[in-house]
């Protein structure tokens, strides 16, 4: 089954026997390997099969068209588990792209899933050659940082619109204007895999909210975007159990994302190799020669074999994944509501007041009715979160023992996402919807008013 795939754009000065000859270096002088020091007879050159004790190694090139290629399959047998690592490297008078695949045979590997790495001739690569640019962005281990510019290219991101080979991580900044991980070590982790973008501010995530229509990740969320695609994934800054979002979490999401993308025909190492046998079975067709030709065609065969049985592994592999989601549909109820056009302006805000006007309904329903059991199987099946309390909570927290409006006050309710406008009383509003405004004295003799006001406030805007 397939356990790793990413496409990645090289640096474009790049040769493919240097590419070739830094394959064989991760071989060659790895401790790991039984074919260790016996591939240095090897440098420089481009096609050869080298095997010793269950492993072996085999580097090809093939030209076709405007395009030049240089393919690595290293395989290793251990114990009841099989590893096959393929490497597509393609060079156009353009750019210079790789393909990196790892393959994994076993029938216990499938909880293991999440335990996989990158594989060290990726990150060897990466050290030794480079990234190059992937279309609209740099590659780079270092993060995106928006500015109040970049609107535009967030959105795109958060569509799925922007024109690239490799995914975007979209992280936004949380209520304490702090990122859920370590962004440096995010972007270490994904070197190579995806464009870590990171937000501003949360006055650039409300912008973004009416950009998008409220599709964008915000408060500490993370988002993972695939180019051309509406595919895409949440990951919120703490779990149900209440850990807290992981690197390893984000890692395993792009991979998995990754490993169910397409991959192109001139980036797939049976594909290529199949072309290439192809060509010489042409070639000793042209030249006669019956013994080379009766070679190619066996060789030829044995990779269509192999390409069938990775083929069907990787079909194998998404029914597999196609039947964990509609197991997970068949867990989840069918869907009672459509959701409107609004956007929340707060997370949850939309699902905690269906519960609050579900619990108001319970209230006055009569008893032994089919109403009343409607309402409380949909509060059963539907948990409250507590969003909205926290949020109250936080607002009483900051009103305690003021008695009049300050920059300190100010600053609080901006970053739970209220706009104060300044007048002759203080207005206070959701960014979304300046229309819905909550008033507040300004006058520090109106103590009183000013906790009436607060419960105003809150009833008028959570």
């Amino acid at each position: 089954m397939l356990v790793f795939r990413t496409i990645s754009p090289l640096a474009p000065s790049a040769t493919l026997q240097q590419l070739i000859d830094i394959s064989i270096e991760w071989i060659d002088k790895s401790p790991e390997y039984h074919l260790r020091g016996s591939l240095a007879a090897y440098y420089g050159q481009e096609e050869f099969s080298v095997e010793k004790e269950g492993e072996q190694f085999r580097s090809f090139r093939h030209t076709k068209e405007d395009s030049e290629f240089a393919c690595i399959c290293f395989q290793k047998t251990k114990g009841d588990e099989k590893w096959r690592t393929e490497c597509v490297y393609k060079k156009t008078a353009e750019e210079v792209i790789a393909s990196f695949s790892v393959y994994c045979e076993t029938a216990s590997f499938q909880n293991k899933l999440n335990n996989v790495k990158k594989p060290y001739i990726f990150k060897l690569i990466g050290q030794r050659i480079g990234f190059g640019h992937d279309i609209e962005f740099e590659t780079r281990s270092t993060p995106h940082p928006l500015t109040a510019d970049d609107l535009d290219i967030a959105a795109s991101i958060i569509k799925g619109e922007f024109v690239a080979h490799l995914p975007c991580v979209y992280v936004s900044k949380g209520r304490d204007g702090n990122y859920p991980v370590d962004i440096t070590k995010l972007c270490h982790v994904l070197s190579g895999m995806a464009h870590v973008f990171i937000e501003p501010n949360i006055y650039f995530m409300r912008d973004l909210r009416i950009r998008t229509e409220g599709l964008n990740p915000y408060y500490g969320a993370v988002g993972i975007y695939f180019p051309g695609s509406r595919n895409k994934k949440l990951l919120l800054p703490q779990w149900e159990d209440g850990n807290p979002l992981k690197i390893r979490n984000i890692f395993d999401a792009v991979k998995n994302g990754l490993n169910l993308g397409y991959i192109p025909g001139d980036l797939s190492y049976v594909d290529i190799r199949t072309d290439a046998l192809r060509k010489k079975v042409v070639e000793a067709q042209e030249q006669n020669d019956l013994q080379s030709l009766i070679y190619s065609v066996d060789k030829e065969n044995k990779s269509l074999n192999e390409n069938l049985e990775r083929k069907e592994g990787e079909i194998y592999a998404l029914k597999e994944y196609i039947a964990s989601l509609e197991s997970r549909l068949n867990d989840n109820r069918e869907r009672v509501l459509l959701r409107g056009d609004s956007v929340d302006s707060y997370r949850n805000q939309t699902y905690e007041t269906l519960l609050d006007i579900l619990e108001d309904a319970r209230r006055s329903a009569e008893d032994g009715t089919r109403r009343k059991n409607i309402i409380n199987e949909l509060l059963e099946a539907n948990p409250r979160t507590d969003n909205k309390e926290n949020l109250a909570r936080e607002l009483k927290r900051i009103f305690a023992g003021y008695t009049s409006m300050n920059n300190s006050i100010k600053s609080s309710l901006r970053r739970l996402g209220f706009q104060v406008d300044d007048s002759k009383h203080h207005k206070i509003f959701f960014t979304n919807y300046p229309e819905l405004a909550s008033t507040l004295p300004t006058s520090g003799s109106d103590y009183r008013g000013w906790q009436n006001d607060l419960s105003d406030l809150k009833k008028k805007l959570l």
